[in-house]
């Protein structure tokens, strides 16, 4: 088979553990990569390393990758490099997330492209599209290139970008397509959280620290950002 498909009938609790979560990055020659939640929680993850900090450090450039209906809380993550947040350092391939959600949780960064749900979604191959999804009573620490929900989302596709784009209908369809969209936020929010971001480049947003190419429908926040430059109460940059 080409595919994972990782089905969860319990909440898990991470606190037993002696030592930190060992972010899981895809390597191998799977292709599709599936998380069903069903509505349960992660509790207590704690990562500490260099960078790619999160439960799935990355996703790389030939992967797709789904996770649904998939809860974290009380999570820790510490990085001494870029590309962290609780849920996905990195995202190079093409990642589809529903009704994920992040609370009570701390990422910290000695770097930059932090968020809570992606760290960073990289320039030339990385794809996303996030609906329902949230984070909630959070701190946010880092450099630059910080977010709310998540760091940098770069798109480098030619598709138009246009608010009543057709999408496809399905996370299966949509991930299928050859063709890179812009990356899609849908009715998604980020409150209660508090995030700081130390360098003077900035780009660091309340919501979204930057990017280009971006489609954001019915989203919301009320996060408190301190910051340097190119700091905002949304995105932080649109180039």
């Amino acid at each position: 088979t080409n595919s994972i498909k990782i089905n969860l009938l319990n909440d898990i609790d991470l606190n037993g553990q002696e030592s930190f979560w060992d972010p899981i990055i895809f390597k191998d020659n799977k292709l599709w990569i599936n998380i069903e939640g069903n509505g349960h929680t992660i509790y207590n993850m704690k990562t500490h390393r260099k960078g790619y900090a999160a439960f799935i450090g990355s996703v790389t450039s030939n992967k797709r990758f789904i996770m649904k209906n998939l809860n974290f809380s009380n999570c820790l993550v510490f990085s001494t490099d870029n590309r962290n947040s609780v849920v996905i350092g990195q995202n190079a391939g093409k990642v589809y997330l529903e009704n994920v959600n992040i609370k009570n949780s701390f990422v910290y960064s000695s770097s930059g492209n932090t968020g809570t749900l992606i760290g960073r979604t990289q320039t030339t191959s990385g794809n996303s599209f996030i609906r329902n999804c949230s984070s909630s009573n959070c701190y946010v620490y880092g450099t630059m290139h910080s977010g709310g929900l998540t760091g940098c989302q770069h798109n480098q596709g030619t598709y138009s970008v246009k608010y009543d784009v057709a999408f496809p209908n399905s996370p299966e369809t949509w991930l299928n397509k050859t063709q890179i969209f812009p990356q899609m936020f849908e009715n998604c929010y980020s409150v209660d959280c508090e995030m700081y971001s130390t360098d003077t480049e900035g780009d660091s947003g309340a919501f979204i620290s930057c990017g280009v190419k971006m489609i954001c429908r019915n989203c919301f926040t009320n996060n408190i950002i301190y910051g340097n430059q190119r700091t905002g109460a949304f995105f932080g940059r649109i180039t």
